[in-house]
C-alpha cells in the first residue's frame, strides 16, 4: 500500500476510514474511529444532551468570543464565585485558542498542506479544508452514506 502514490493512498485511507473506521496506534496509546455512519449516528444522538456542549470549528472561527463565553457559561463558570475571571484573563484565554499562538507565529492561517510536527494538528486553520484533500469519489461516498445527516448538521 505505501508503493501508492500520496492521492491514490490518500483516497484509499479515506475510503477505509469511512467504510471500516480506523484505529492509529501511538507508542502509549490507541485511538478508534468508527466506521462514518456509526460516528455520524452517534453524534446525532448525543449533540442536544445537556451534558455535551457541542462547538463547531466554523463557529469558533467566525465568532470565538461568543463561542468561549458560551463553553464558559455551559461549565458554570462565567460568573463562577470561587473563579472570577477578568476581562483580562478572558482576553488571554482567547488568544491561547487562536492559531497564531498554536503555531507560535510561524504560520499564518491557511498556510501549509499537511500536520507540521512541530506545531501539532493545527494543519491550515481554515473552515472547509476537507474539500482539498477530498476527491469527487470520497466526496460521493460521503453523500451516499450521510448526506441527509450531515445536511441536518448544517453542513450541505
Amino acid at each position: 500500500r505505501l508503493e501508492l502514490e500520496p492521492d491514490r493512498l490518500k483516497e484509499e485511507l479515506l475510503g477505509d476510514l469511512i467504510l471500516h473506521g480506523s484505529q492509529v496506534v501511538f507508542a502509549n496509546k490507541v485511538m478508534c474511529f468508527p466506521p462514518l455512519q456509526q460516528l455520524v449516528a452517534h453524534y446525532l444522538a448525543v449533540k442536544n444532551s445537556s451534558n455535551l456542549c457541542v462547538v463547531r470549528f466554523e463557529d469558533l472561527l467566525a465568532a470565538p468570543q461568543t463561542i468561549y463565553q458560551q463553553v464558559l457559561e455551559w461549565l458554570e463558570l462565567a460568573s463562577h464565585p470561587l473563579f472570577p475571571l477578568t476581562e483580562g484573563q478572558f482576553t488571554s484565554a482567547l488568544y491561547y485558542g487562536t492559531f497564531d499562538y498554536q503555531t507560535q507565529g510561524q504560520l499564518k492561517r491557511g498556510q501549509g498542506e499537511e500536520v507540521n510536527p512541530r506545531y501539532g494538528d493545527c494543519r491550515k486553520g481554515i473552515s472547509g479544508d476537507w474539500q482539498n484533500h477530498f476527491s469527487p469519489s470520497i466526496v460521493m461516498e460521503c453523500e451516499k452514506r450521510v448526506g441527509k445527516e450531515l445536511k441536518e448538521l448544517g453542513y450541505s
